[in-house]
């Protein structure tokens, strides 16, 4: 963990890739309204990582990552972004380097790379967007069909295969050749995706989007097709 007053790190330059951010919570804390309530997360320090902030600086290089190209600059200053628990989880750790303590403030402060970064929430406008190659969405229930009676809560499910675009990316992602480059799917439609591609936004406790609603990112790699009805596909 690196020790810098306020000063100072408005002054740091992120390398290429690299995005500098505020998170918006601790790992002991929910948000509740506009106050705090603060809790023992030893049960699950993962679960409880900050996965949002807002954006103090970062490096507008577009550059290649993996096999697909990142366009940076889509990011502003002031945005707020949702990132993976990967990420987040850096606060655990004071080993790490990417966490900074500000001396003057007390405020946490984390190096995250952008292709973890899922959306964004535009500071100007409050609209979200998904970054990188990543669909924002959410999920279609099913009703469970059983040889017993259900208690009410346990009547629907979410489909495993099935779920409804809230938020596409910006732009159509480039992929290095050879390399298949998915399918951009505009919101509103319905989407059948690979098995493991719908990676919650949020755990349960710390949701914050449309309403603290049930949301996934899924890669654009990850969608299989879309679909004009839900009830086309049986899962």
């Amino acid at each position: 963990m690196i020790k810098l007053n306020q000063k100072q790190i408005k002054s740091l330059k992120p390398g290429v890739g690299k995005v500098l951010v505020a998170p918006d919570r601790r790992v002991d804390e929910i948000n509740v309204g506009d106050k705090k309530l603060y809790f023992d997360p030893t049960f699950n320090y993962n679960e409880h990582a900050p996965v949002t902030g807002s954006v103090i600086s970062f490096n507008p290089t577009p550059h290649w990552n993996h096999n697909h190209y990142l366009s940076v600059p889509y990011l502003q200053v002031g945005d707020r972004v949702i990132f993976s628990y990967h990420e987040g989880s850096k606060i655990l750790d004071p080993k790490f380097d990417e966490t900074i303590v500000c001396t003057d403030t007390n405020q946490i402060y984390l190096f995250i790379q952008y292709f973890e970064c899922y959306a964004k929430v535009c500071h100007e406008t409050n609209k979200i967007y998904g970054l990188n190659h990543y669909h924002i969405c959410s999920p279609v229930q099913r009703n469970v069909v059983a040889g017993i009676e259900l208690p009410q809560h346990m009547k629907k499910r979410n489909s495993q295969s099935v779920c409804k675009v809230e938020f596409s990316p910006i732009e159509p992602v480039r992929y290095r050749k050879e390399v298949s480059p998915g399918q951009r799917v505009e919101p509103g439609s319905y989407i059948v995706f690979d098995k493991f591609g719908d990676v919650p936004l949020e755990y349960d406790m710390h949701r914050s989007l449309m309403g603290k609603s049930e949301l996934f990112a899924i890669a654009q790699r990850d969608i299989v097709a879309v679909i004009d009805n839900p009830e086309q596909v049986n899962t």
